[in-house]
């Protein structure tokens, strides 16, 4: 663990490094997500990825490459969605925080004027992501897949 680097903290922050995740993949799965085998990329990342699936940025990837990634249109965010939604709020719409291998990511809401939906339903608070989950953001649609199912090293 290291000490967080802001003035005044006292919160230790966590660093995950060297995870090791099977590249095996299975036609049927990638099926499932509607995602062509040739539509996969290299993606490394220990936390996920997210695939847009519907909306604009349709068949685009994005790794999630910080344990406390935010979600939202501007430069400074860790997923940026500028794909042309403005019904994404430049800062913080969601964030996706990796809480260790035992527990996963999780969703949180970022209290915004357009709700953040899972799985259809709409985001109060935070929630467990599982491979698969399907997360919308103002008229953008994204499926979280875990580490090492769709990604090829």
């Amino acid at each position: 663990m290291e000490k967080n680097d802001h003035p005044g903290s006292q919160r230790e922050k966590t660093r995950f490094l060297r995870f090791q995740f099977s590249t095996e993949k299975d036609d049927s799965e990638l099926a499932s997500f509607g995602v062509q085998d040739t539509e996969c990329q290299d993606i490394q990342s220990p936390y996920g990825s997210l695939w847009i699936v519907g909306g604009p940025g349709s068949g685009e990837s994005i790794a999630i490459r910080s344990d406390f990634a935010r979600i939202g249109r501007g430069d400074g965010q860790e997923i940026q969605l500028a794909f042309g939604d403005s019904s994404i709020s430049r800062d913080s719409h969601a964030v996706i925080a990796f809480y260790g291998e035992k527990y996963g990511c999780v969703i949180r809401d970022g209290r915004k004027v357009n709700p953040v939906l899972l799985n259809s339903r709409p985001l109060a608070g935070e929630s467990p992501l599982n491979n698969g989950d399907l997360i919308q953001i103002g008229k953008t649609m994204l499926r979280f897949v875990k580490p090492g199912r769709l990604e090829r090293t």
